[in-house]
């Protein structure tokens, strides 16, 4: 019975597996992508749209939020703030610290990814298609696919898009 069993167990394991591994990367790239512009007061790790309450509530013009984002559970308001806003800078000074922040935490986050796949998992750098191919095709790559490499492809993709 275990035969039977067994296949569709694994089956179902690695879908979920697969679903939670996406949805981290989704969540983590949106907060990550949009911690170069400001940050959440009021709800830790939530990107823009969270924090202002939906995409429909975000202001394109004025790179925040079009009404407030309401309140966190103990009654303070949650509001998106712009880094030209957190420090305090107008002007010229606030267009060239938001710049600076852009590219640092972009060198930073890509910087990270690539030191996560030369130090620790080598064979997690490309898209991963050319290992599955030779896979299919009956060679034998086990490094391409233990959890170190899945570790190490979702934290590294979740760096360097966000």
């Amino acid at each position: 019975a275990s035969h039977v069993v067994l296949p569709w167990l694994l089956s179902a394991v690695l879908g979920v597996l697969t679903a939670l591994t996406g949805s981290y990367i989704a969540l983590s790239c949106d907060f990550l992508g949009d911690l170069r512009f400001g940050f959440c007061r009021g709800i830790p790790f939530a990107d823009r749209n969270r924090c202002c309450g939906g995409s429909e509530n975000v202001d394109i013009l004025s790179e925040g939020c079009a009404a407030l984002g309401g309140e966190d559970g103990a009654g303070a308001a949650v509001r998106w703030v712009l880094w030209t806003e957190y420090f305090g800078f107008e002007q010229w000074a606030g267009t060239a610290l938001a710049c600076s922040v852009y590219v640092l935490s972009s060198v930073v986050l890509t910087g990270l990814a690539a030191l996560l796949v030369h130090d620790y998992c080598p064979s997690a750098k490309g898209s991963g298609i050319p290992d599955v191919k030779a896979a299919v095709s009956g060679f034998d790559l086990p490094q391409s696919f233990s959890g170190s490499c899945l570790l190490v492809k979702t934290l590294g993709l979740s760096m360097a898009v966000g």
